[in-house]
């Protein structure tokens, strides 16, 4: 079948302007008509069967606002482009006017402008006219239509996955209900949503979104292995106000043994406009369960900001016109980035919504955007769809993980990662009979740098780093006796008697979890938050070293900046417990003669576990010694490496570079390490 031309009708007060246009609309295949009066121009549009309408805003007879008026006045619904020479806010404002008014506003043109900007717009209304094609005309049911279809399971629910950056891992899908009527075909959500709100049945199709989505989720939650993987259901502005929601959700969880904690209500700036008391104290209830709230299409409201202060929320989801017009408007990125920042500064996460293009994407996590939602990853998916489209990517996640756990823990034994130090800190300074890494491949747990039991590799079933990645955060158990019905008992390090537990995830520098730090105790403990905090710091610095491991075995030349690095870390961990440290060097006066291997073997005897040691280039070496503030073992430790370092004393120096003892610093770490760095010729 031959493709239809578009008509278009183009209104002007200037000719030229009209000819001008009527050419390039012609050049690209259009069939183009222009008209300086704007009366005609309203009659014609009336009349005729047009493809799309033109306008100019900025005319003497009437304005192109009040054109706008008047096509709405007359229940046209052509598609429409604005054009003028004004400025863009000028004429986004009368766009916005325009579709408020009920038109249907498909771009803005700004004169001069060239074919290529006027095709650009005529695709959107390419695709509106492509989609417009499979849409079924309109026809009017009943309420016995919208029950029935309930009842008959014509109404069902699709799942559109949302993904957290910058990992991309899937973080849980938006619940969107669909009506397939077996006469009227597919009727979409706009027209069913208000009838339902209307007619009173809103309540009806609510009930049926959350019974078979969280039927559908409690199977999902055992079979696909990802974090903490949550499911959001939009709760309209009159369901919120009811009364028989909370115990509806709280029955339907346990029915599928869903926690509430999975379960993000999405709710609108319009739920909250009204009756302000019973709104917070229902929010609050639900809150107080475990459910969160985002608070959907942001920006497109009138509510005051004082309500993302009052109201318990977990997060704010752009809306997606801002998105979707990222590329075309300035005032759509600065609003989004204003979104991301006053998110962050109310501890809220951001869901951007509406994500079609990689560039856009891009944007938004630059500007810091938590969650991406759009076609770009995935549409909106029916059950088993949707399931297959998780596995499929938590499969490709622990492939990651996986991948990540083998390069660390690996055969090759010329470089290795070691967090001994880390561990022998833990276990020494913060009192933990043991202490140790997790490191996630697959179903199975590489424990590395143990203290206090044998290294091991634990079923990831029944190591306590599950609870730690289910979760993703820090997880504790102060007393193990205390809990029932979790089977800790079944990991072989607990075969110890340990009783307390604490779990710092860790992730890799593109926010993918990849295990834990893990001190264990066997009496029963709590912890400060002091302790929490150096825990969190020590956390970091394995995170830091697993990184750049990877990155120094590409790039040797790093190693003094990693190790500057590391001390300055070190520094500010043996601060926040209290404790001392000094910093010994040994250089070597003729490197050409130096014997690297002797020297690396004394340092090991010489220091204790927790203490970090380094060389550079393999030639200069740096100790840092930790130790309880008022003990001063530097001497001792100075005085033993001379010892064990006796044959080749003459041809090394050995000297305090720097302690916390002294009131004066002769040496910064910046310019000791750029010393070292210029010593050795490291880049």
């Amino acid at each position: 079948m031959e493709k239809k031309s578009i008509s278009v009708l183009i209104l002007d007060d200037e000719p030229l302007v009209c000819q001008t246009v009527e050419t390039m609309l012609n050049a690209i295949g259009c069939l183009a008509q222009s008209t300086c009066n704007p009366t005609q121009f309203i009659d014609l549009a009336c009349a005729e069967s047009f493809d799309l309408l033109i306008v100019d805003l900025m005319m003497p007879l009437l304005s192109g606002e009040e054109v706008a008026a008047l096509l709405a006045a007359e229940s046209v619904n052509t598609p429409l482009i604005i054009m003028s020479g004004s400025d863009s806010n000028l004429l986004k404002t009368a766009a916005l006017s325009a579709r408020e008014k009920g038109l249907q506003v498909i771009g803005t043109l700004r004169k001069p402008f060239f074919v290529n900007q006027l095709q650009t717009v005529l695709q959107r209304l390419t695709s509106s006219l492509n989609s417009a094609v499979h849409q079924p005309a309109a026809h009017i049911y009943t309420r016995d239509d919208v029950l029935k279809g309930i009842r008959d399971h014509e109404f069902f629910c699709v799942y559109q996955p949302k993904v957290g950056l910058p990992t991309h891992e899937p973080e849980g899908v938006e619940v969107l209900l669909r009506w397939q009527h077996p006469i009227l075909g597919a009727i979409p959500p706009s027209e069913f949503i208000i009838f339902a709100e209307r007619e009173g049945l809103i309540d009806d199709l609510t009930q049926f979104a959350i019974a078979e989505s969280l039927t559908w989720f409690s199977e999902i939650i055992q079979r696909v292995a990802l974090n903490n993987l949550s499911i959001a259901i939009n709760i309209s502005a009159l369901v919120f106000s009811k009364d028989w929601l909370l115990d509806f959700l709280m029955a339907t969880c346990q029915q599928n043994a869903v926690p509430p904690q999975r379960i993000i209500l999405e709710i609108t700036e319009s739920a909250v406009l009204d009756e302000q008391a019973d709104v917070l104290k229902r929010a609050l209830d639900l809150r107080l369960r475990g459910f969160r709230f985002s608070l959907d299409d942001f920006g497109t409201g009138y509510s005051s900001l004082k309500q993302l202060v009052r109201l318990p929320l977990s997060e704010l989801k752009i809306d997606k016109s801002f998105v979707l017009s990222y590329e075309d408007s300035d005032e759509s990125k600065q609003i989004m980035r204003a979104t991301v920042e006053l998110a962050q500064s109310l501890g809220l996460k951001t869901v951007a919504e509406g994500v079609e293009r990689e560039e856009t994407a891009t944007y938004v996590r630059q500007i810091g955007c938590d969650t991406l939602q759009g076609y770009l990853f995935a549409k909106p998916l029916e059950g088993s769809r949707a399931e297959a489209w998780l596995m499929k990517q938590a499969a490709a996640t622990s492939q990651r993980r996986s991948s990540l756990a083998r390069a660390i823990v690996g055969p090759c034994e010329k470089r290795s990662v070691n967090f001994s130090y880390i561990t022998h800190f833990i276990q020494y300074f913060l009192r933990f009979d043991v202490a140790f890494i997790s490191l996630v491949e697959g179903d199975h747990v590489f424990v590395r740098s143990a203290v206090g039991v044998e290294e091991t590799i634990i079923p990831l079933n029944q190591s306590l780093v599950q609870y730690v990645m289910k979760n993703n955060r820090t997880t504790t158990f102060d007393n193990f006796t205390a809990l029932s019905g979790m089977k800790v008992n079944l990991s072989p390090l607990l075969s110890h008697g340990l009783n307390f537990y604490a779990g710092f995830p860790l992730y890799n520098s593109n926010g993918l979890f990849i295990g834990s730090l893990c001190a264990l105790h066997r009496s029963a403990r709590r912890l400060s938050l002091k302790t929490i905090e150096v825990l969190e710091k020590l956390a970091h610095l394995v995170e830091f070293e697993i990184h750049h491991f990877i990155e120094t075995s590409k790039h040797e030349h790093m190693l003094a900046r990693l190790d500057e690095e590391r001390y300055k870390r070190l520094l500010t961990i043996v601060r926040d417990t209290d404790l001392s440290a000094t910093l010994i060097r040994l250089t070597p006066k003729d490197s050409a003669l130096f014997p690297v291997a002797p020297l690396n073997e004394a340092l090991r005897q010489s220091v204790q576990a927790w203490d970090y040691v380094c060389s550079l280039d393999n030639v200069s070496g740096l100790v840092l010694l930790i130790h309880p503030t008022g003990e001063s073992p530097v001497e001792f430790v100075v005085q033993r490496l001379e010892t064990r370092l006796a044959d080749m004393h003459d041809n090394i120096s050995i000297e305090i570079a720097w302690t916390e003892q002294q009131t004066q610093q002769p040496h910064s770490l910046q310019s000791l390490f750029g010393r070292l760095a210029d010593i050795n010729t490291i880049a």
